[in-house]
């Protein structure tokens, strides 16, 4: 499956991506709240996970190259959770980028076009994306997608030690248009 906007193509992870993810997955502007991606093993085992969930469910993690140059620069994708959430059964969508496409709206164009897949082509009545309380840019793109939260729906990430400070995430929802 491929997904494409006018900048930038939604792709699958290929091995050709894994240097570009590991180099990514070291760096700890990208990985600030999200836990490092730091060693090959590490790598090939998110790797390992992108791959069974697109066979289980469809959908996963995609690449995200640039149109004009084809040049790696992150991930996005729609994912079911592997862990049990406070409003599970969920599809997430969540995104990584490279810091250098920081701040140009790649992250908002290629999200666009990942919640017109998943309402349109998937008709999912909902897709969902939450991050730590503290990751105010991630917060900010949710906003932009039109995405809503209610602060009555925060909630201590299960897969953190409530103690650790990205454990408070803030949850954000879209409806499907259509099924509203």
């Amino acid at each position: 499956m491929r997904l494409t906007t006018e900048r930038l193509i939604l792709r699958p992870v290929t091995k050709e991506d894994f240097s570009a993810l590991l180099e990514m997955g070291q760096d700890s502007r990208v990985m600030e709240f999200l836990g490092p991606l730091q060693s090959k093993e590490d790598v090939q085992n998110f790797i390992d996970k992108i791959e069974t969930h697109l066979k289980t469910h469809g959908f996963s993690y995609m690449a995200i190259e640039k149109k004009e140059d084809h040049e790696f620069i992150g991930l996005m994708g729609l994912l079911v959770p592997s862990y049990p959430l406070p409003f599970s059964p969920c599809v997430e969508t969540g995104w990584r980028l490279k810091f250098s496409a920081w701040g140009q709206g790649y992250a908002l164009e290629a999200a666009k076009e990942l919640l017109r897949y998943g309402f349109e082509e998937l008709r999912l009545k909902e897709i969902v994306s939450f991050t730590a309380i503290i990751n105010k840019r991630s917060e900010k793109v949710m906003k932009r997608l039109g995405m809503i939260s209610l602060p009555s729906e925060n909630f201590p990430h299960p897969k953190l030690d409530f103690s650790d400070p990205l454990s408070l995430h803030v949850l954000y929802r879209k409806k499907n248009p259509k099924s509203v």
